[in-house]
């Protein structure tokens, strides 16, 4: 694991002091394949936005349409059971389909209704059934948005503060490569992040990111990328911002937004996900 090399506040992860429980990212570069290179990384304060998570399904509407419609529920009726694979290609292909006289006229009459069939649709009061359903397409990518306010209690804790909001400027936007410097972008890096806290009585850090027996009370995170990087360096919402002598603001905001690499399924929700 990478040494940590910025931390704010001083004292963060000392239980006597009331700063037991940190967040830390580490930036990582893939390098020629397999290998990563470790850029660097930073320890803040657990933010509120680090426990807030939320898991998403995506569902979309979708149609027959009448004609198919009419021809799979006539077919349905006439086999008297529900639909195989067979079944399926079959109407797909429009080859060997039993269907009734109605399915074959619904079939027939595939197209944009007219004028004179919007007009009978009015005077019988009725229009063609859809045949509408709900398919499933899949998770989303879980985000997560933290933000601290951070204030220094000198000028050399305001250079840390400085430093910190350089790490996440920097590791957000890419760098240029190629002919004259400008051809391509390269990635930025990923983020592994990891939640540690400090148990009563216990001088060691419990990792909630990691496997072990605090693993799932809080969820873990899987690969993330920075999505966003917000930095306001009047961070205490003076009406006249202050500085040291040394020109570091007396206080910084920082907002970050995240999003993971990795598809979050169900099997990985008991693995503390």
């Amino acid at each position: 694991m990478a040494s940590i090399e910025l931390t704010w506040p001083k004292n963060l992860g000392d239980q006597k002091q009331g700063q037991p429980n940190y967040i830390l990212f580490t930036a990582k570069k893939r390098v020629l394949g397999q290998r990563e290179d470790i850029l660097g990384s930073v320890a803040l304060p657990i933010p509120i936005g680090a426990l807030a998570s939320s898991y998403k399904a995506n569902y979309e509407n979708a149609a027959l349409g009448f004609a198919a419609g009419v021809a799979m529920q006539t077919l349905q009726n006439d086999v008297g059971a529900s639909f195989t694979g067979k079944n399926l290609e079959s109407l797909t292909n429009q080859t060997d389909v039993n269907a009734t006289a109605l399915a074959k006229d619904a079939l027939s009459s595939v197209g944009s209704q007219t004028a004179l069939a919007k007009f009978r649709n009015n005077v019988l009061g009725t229009v063609k059934n859809p045949y509408q359903f709900v398919t499933y397409t899949g998770p989303e990518f879980r985000s997560f948005s933290m933000n601290w306010t951070l204030i220094p209690t000198d000028s050399s804790e305001a250079g840390t503060i400085h430093r910190i909001a350089k790490f996440f400027k920097k590791y957000t936007l890419p760098n240029k490569r190629g002919l004259a410097g400008s051809s391509y972008f390269e990635m930025p890096p990923t983020f592994e992040v990891e939640m540690k806290i400090h148990e009563q009585g216990n001088s060691s850090a419990i990792d909630l990111s990691k496997k072990g027996k605090a693993s799932g009370r809080v969820h873990r995170f899987a690969r993330m990328v920075l999505t966003s990087t917000e930095i306001d360096y009047n961070g205490i919402g003076a009406l006249v911002p202050t500085f040291f002598n040394d020109g570091y603001p007396t206080g910084t905001k920082l907002t970050i937004g995240l999003q993971e690499t990795e598809l979050i399924t169900a099997d990985m929700v008991d693995k503390g996900y």
